[in-house]
């Protein structure tokens, strides 16, 4: 019988090469969205507040996809592409997805 995937948010990762540090934000009001990324800081934040039990998770890991994707797209030069959230947020969705859903035996 097939095992889902247990998603953990890392503390660290490495893209194109740079290590990026995964830090939460536990103050609300000094973010305006769930997430935010930064290649010249080699850092990917996340907003820590959540009410929403296991959906919370599922938007933390949504969030944390979406980053991956910004931060994958500029190191590969494709800057105007990471400007186009509609496309970074569906790439990340779909990531998120096979990520969540994939088995092992």
């Amino acid at each position: 019988m097939n095992k889902p995937f247990e998603m953990i948010i890392p503390d660290r990762l490495r893209i194109g090469g740079q290590l990026f540090n995964v830090e939460y934000n536990r103050d609300r009001h000094n973010m305006s969205n769930f997430g935010q990324s930064s290649n010249a800081s080699c850092k990917i934040l996340l907003q820590e507040e959540c009410t929403e039990g296991e959906m919370c998770f599922q938007s933390k890991c949504n969030t944390f996809w979406h980053e991956v994707t910004h931060m994958i797209l500029d190191s590969m030069g494709y800057v105007d592409l990471s400007s186009d959230e509609k496309f970074v947020s569906s790439f990340g969705s779909m990531l998120n997805e096979v990520m969540q859903s994939s088995e092992k035996d």
